[in-house]
């Protein structure tokens, strides 16, 4: 178990800033180490509403793997990752391999964005269905 002591968090209802004691239970472990976080700040996560993980196509400038520990520098914990890749997502079968891709990687929830074209307006529906909360219209 690990205790973060002496840290800073809003407290949303007394409307300022008072210091807890966070305990958190790791997995398959007795061990215990206390963490004093005095002067330190306890802040939400986050969610990137407009990200380019550049897979599948362009892995060389990023992937999924590097774009969440990138995500999590920054305090985030969701992102949503937009359509212009190699191939671009704007197919059901596109959505399932990129979905595929982003789960190799567990640090940041990422959700997916589609392109949507005169030639896949019957597949708007299929794409809902697998989650998908964003549709945009590519860049001309």
């Amino acid at each position: 178990m690990w205790s973060l002591e002496n840290l800073r968090v809003w407290d949303i209802e007394a409307k300022k800033f008072t210091l807890k004691t966070i305990s958190i239970q790791e997995k398959d472990t007795e061990k215990k180490k206390t963490i004093d976080c005095k002067g330190l700040l306890g802040i939400p996560v986050g969610m990137d509403i407009h990200v380019h993980f550049r897979e599948p196509g362009y892995p060389h400038k990023e992937d999924f793997t590097s774009g969440a520990k990138a995500a999590t520098h920054g305090g985030l914990s969701a992102v949503l990752d937009m359509p212009n890749t190699l191939p671009v997502t704007d197919s059901v079968e596109a959505l399932i391999k990129k979905r595929e891709l982003a789960k190799k990687q567990e640090l940041v929830d990422v959700f997916l964005a589609a392109a949507i074209t005169d030639k896949n307006l019957n597949m708007i529906e299929q794409m809902y269905d697998l989650s998908l909360i964003h549709i945009s219209e590519p860049t001309r």
